[in-house]
């Protein structure tokens, strides 16, 4: 009995939901999920223009500094709907500052994707898909209580061929509030979050650029399960797209203490 005590507390400690509103919707936290986790996504895309996105991912809680995602793509933005590609990514806190309620955290990125040869003529680079090319970045998010605030700095590179911007510098900040429950009693409670974020990006060989803002909300289920549901829309910029944002799904699903005996913290 003592033993599933000391368990319970150390899974309500590392869920999802005591930093819920930090989870957001369109971009990555400096928070990592938590230790030995398995988290199971499904994000689902409709794009203003018609299209049809869908990308299976498999993340993993390597350690209390590491996180790794896997991902697919598929999509019927060709001539018939079919598989596009992959990615990997990977990030590593390299600071954090944790008090009561609230904490300060620094982490790294990279992703690296690889997709089936289209031409790259939209000057707009997209590794969730659409090009072959790398990321890499830091991301920095400070949680207040029920407030989280989250912004970070890219660098991206497109690998395949075609005449596009090959460069581009990428930003974000994101904002995400915890709205329910008023009073958080125990990890079975359903957390209603509301998010805001914005994302741009700026081609470093070319003149163009864009800026997208997308508010969503999210449901999360017993600190495991999640529903998020937003929608994506460009606000400013001039640059050639694939797609000017659009509504967007995504199911999830973790596994804590997947493996081992004990889940540490975020």
């Amino acid at each position: 009995m003592k033993k599933m005590i000391l368990w319970g507390l150390a899974a309500i400690a590392a869920s999802p939901s005591l930093h819920a509103q930090e989870l957001y919707v369109f971009t990555e936290p400096a928070s990592n999920m938590a230790t030995r986790s398995i988290g199971l996504r499904l994000d689902n895309t409709v794009y203003n223009n018609g299209a049809y996105r869908v990308s299976p991912e498999i993340m993993w809680g390597a350690s209390r500094r590491w996180m790794v995602h896997v991902a697919g793509y598929a999509s019927d933005m060709g001539r018939t709907f079919g598989p596009e590609g992959g990615s990997l990514y990977a990030k590593y806190r390299v600071f954090a500052h944790d008090e009561v309620h609230r904490h300060f955290r620094v982490a790294l990125f990279g992703k690296v994707a690889s997709v089936a040869s289209r031409p790259a003529y939209k000057d707009e680079i997209d590794l969730s898909g659409t090009n072959t090319g790398g990321q890499m970045g830091v991301v920095a998010t400070q949680l207040l209580h029920k407030l989280a605030l989250s912004g970070s700095a890219s660098y991206t590179q497109r690998w395949d061929g075609g005449p596009a911007s090959r460069q581009a510098f990428g930003y974000t900040a994101s904002a995400g509030l915890l709205l329910l429950p008023r009073h958080y009693t125990n990890y079975r409670q359903t957390n209603l979050n509301l998010m805001c974020e914005l994302l741009g990006a700026t081609a470093l060989d070319k003149r163009a650029g864009y800026a997208d803002i997308a508010p969503a909300l999210q449901l999360i289920f017993h600190s495991i399960a999640r529903l998020d549901m937003g929608y994506r829309t460009q606000v400013a910029g001039s640059m050639e797209r694939w797609a000017t944002g659009g509504l967007f799904v995504r199911l999830e699903y973790n596994i804590l203490n997947a493996y081992g005996s004990h889940s540490k913290g975020r």
